[in-house]
């Protein structure tokens, strides 16, 4: 095993050894109802996390908590989170709810698809407000909260 390997293989080993500490922790996943957030909110909820999924597509939502249900406990929110007023209100339901989030993974973010040359001006606008601007869903979050929570990009 060369060098590089290890170093890969060894921080795979520790972000595993760290989410196997998950039991009944609250996991909040945006972006959670299609392709990788799915396939966190499995994961996490095969290691026995609660999870509340972020998502644009209300279907989606509704189909990821239909889909994985039996695995856990899951809940979902419609939020677009290039919108800060719509994140801001959604983390106060979240809050009322469920009291504090313990992991964050950012995970929201769109790919247009096209060569960067054939991007219309709003599709890149879209596409920084959503994949650079707003990954910082913590700083909603009280002091002591953000204290507490975990967050991975």
């Amino acid at each position: 095993m060369d060098e590089s390997s290890f170093g890969i293989s060894y921080k795979l080993n520790s972000l595993k050894r760290k989410i196997t500490q998950l039991k009944d922790k609250l996991v909040l996943i945006t972006g959670g109802a299609s392709k990788i957030g799915k396939i966190m909110v499995r994961l996490m909820l095969k290691r026995k996390a609660k999870v509340i999924i972020w998502d644009i597509d209300q279907s989606g939502i509704d189909k990821i908590i239909s889909d994985f249900s039996s695995l856990g406990f899951i809940a979902g929110f419609q939020i677009d989170v290039s919108n800060t007023s719509e994140i801001q209100e959604t983390v106060k339901k979240v809050k009322q709810e469920f009291d504090s989030i313990n992991v964050l993974i950012n995970n929201a973010g769109i790919v247009v698809g096209e060569y960067f040359h054939d991007h219309s001006t709003s599709d890149i606008i879209n596409t920084m407000e959503i994949n650079a601007t707003d990954p910082d869903y913590h700083r909603v979050f009280k002091r002591d909260d953000r204290q507490k929570l975990r967050t991975y990009l």
